[in-house]
């Protein structure tokens, strides 16, 4: 009898270690996303030429019970958008189309000048590095589905915006000061739009999703062009009481936002939306077709653009940095406390927080794709932060060994 309780003993013991060794946890990476009241994520990790790991946790819709799929489920990419815009600029450049420090006005329709500084240039470099002294506007104008394409046209609404009124420049001179701005990443757009004539949306298309090998059929700016809408991922943040949700209906009136139950805490429900500076961060699509699009910036840009185009959007464009966040082309740097850096992206918004980050070697590029939200200026939001940053953190040190090539 007492060998039998040692071997049970061993055997816990044995079953302990073995889950310790796993790395990264994926039982304890489940627990975390729980406890910060994320529904749903996806993880991927790549290296230069395949995927090194895949997972995924959780929910696409809770309501239905539905389970995220890395290949399959398609996410709203919120502020990783604007990385698709970066490399769309640098293509043009190549082609000598553009010049990243030539006045933008050489290429509008439209003259567009800082109302305090008309003799002050604004340039591609500028509305790259989010030193443009444009403010983001406030007034997000969010649409259900699609309305807002219906409802607003790109250029109109960008040119009415920085035309109409002075309160939506800063009071500094362009290229004095950062300040991140969706209308400025939204003029980059009608730039490319202008220069290339094509739509934004087909330049997308046409010169970086299909040399990629992105699936089309599961990524698009527009929920009508994706063929199985039950493929996309449902949108939800987390209430703990009554105040809260109110916040948000009244807030976002224009959205039929609910909740799902009648106690507190509760999931509310962010219905898939649409706003006028798509660019900025509507694309859509699964983990899977991401992934190609990092493992393109991991290879110096082949098959879309040059080395020194991708050194170019590396940079660093003033030692100025917005919080952590150190700007490049776009693209932007994070340094942790352990010294280690990574370039790549964070994306917010409504119902969507994600990370897209490659360390500075370029060995190891890693996606967090989630339907949470940390929108609201709370305890909450600044966990699911700090969370996912740890996470990440955690991923990259299992791949990062020297057996990963």
């Amino acid at each position: 009898m007492l060998l039998l309780f040692q071997l049970f003993y061993i055997v816990v013991y044995l079953l302990s270690f073995v889950r310790n060794l796993q790395c990264p946890n994926e039982e304890i990476l489940n627990e975390k996303l729980s406890n910060i009241h994320i529904p749903g994520a996806a993880i991927v990790v790549v290296n230069q030429s395949s995927i090194v790991y895949e997972k995924s946790f959780g929910y696409e819709s809770i309501g239905s019970s539905k389970l995220i799929r890395i290949n399959e489920s398609i996410f709203t990419l919120a502020s990783l958008s604007k990385t698709f815009l970066s490399i769309g600029v640098m293509q043009l450049v190549e082609l000598n189309q553009l010049d990243l420090d030539e006045d933008i006005n050489m290429y509008l329709n439209e003259t567009i000048v800082h109302p305090l500084f008309p003799s002050s240039k604004i340039t591609l470099r500028h509305l790259l590095s989010h030193r443009a002294s444009i403010q983001s506007n406030n007034e997000l104008h969010l649409r259900e589905n699609d309305r807002a394409f219906e409802e607003f046209h790109l250029a109109d609404y960008c040119f009415d915006y920085l035309k109409s009124n002075e309160s939506n420049w800063l009071k500094s001179r362009p290229g004095s000061e950062t300040v991140y701005s969706n209308e400025g990443t939204a003029l980059i757009a009608i730039i490319i739009e202008l220069v290339s004539n094509m739509s934004f949306e087909n330049y997308i298309r046409k010169k970086i999703l299909k040399p990629l090998n992105i699936n089309l059929n599961r990524t698009s700016y527009r929920l009508s062009q994706i063929r199985n809408s039950n493929d996309l991922v449902e949108q939800y943040a987390y209430v703990h009481n009554s105040t809260e949700f109110l916040l948000w209906k009244q807030t976002f009136a224009q959205l039929n936002i609910s909740q799902l139950n009648d106690n507190y805490p509760t999931w509310i429900h962010i219905p898939l939306f649409s706003f006028p500076v798509y660019p900025a961060g509507l694309l859509r699509m699964t983990g899977s077709d991401l992934a190609k699009f990092i493992q393109m910036f991991m290879n110096d840009g082949w098959p879309l653009i040059r080395k020194q185009s991708i050194d170019e959007i590396k940079e660093i464009q003033s030692n100025e940095s917005l919080s952590d966040v150190e700007f490049g082309l776009i693209w932007n740097w994070r340094s942790y406390d352990d010294g280690t850096r990574f370039i790549g992206h964070r994306g917010t918004n409504f119902g969507s927080t994600h990370l897209m980050m490659i360390d500075q070697s370029n060995r190891i590029g890693t996606l967090i794709l989630t339907n949470g939200d940390m929108s609201l200026p709370n305890e909450l939001s600044k966990t699911i932060y700090t969370t996912l940053t740890h996470i990440h953190q955690a991923i990259f040190n299992c791949f990062s060994h020297e057996n990963i090539k």
